[in-house]
């Protein structure tokens, strides 16, 4: 039973951590296409959040995303 959840377990824990990191660098582009144009220190700060997050997840998924991606 418990190889049932795996899966949507994974891909729901990717897609948690995913989909955050996609809004922060759409916000940034959507700044950058209709308004002012974003400071190098928001891309470095959305750059570091970032993979700060995708790294904690491919720690916790045992490098999961490194052997499919």
């Amino acid at each position: 039973m418990r190889m049932i959840w795996h899966t949507p377990w994974r891909f729901l824990l990717i897609a948690w951590t995913v989909t955050p990191i996609y809004f922060r660098y759409l916000g940034l582009w959507i700044r950058w296409k209709w308004f002012t144009k974003p400071s190098a220190e928001a891309w470095s700060k959305a750059h570091r959040k970032s993979a700060r997050k995708f790294y904690r997840l491919a720690v916790r998924m045992r490098g999961g995303l490194i052997k499919v991606g």
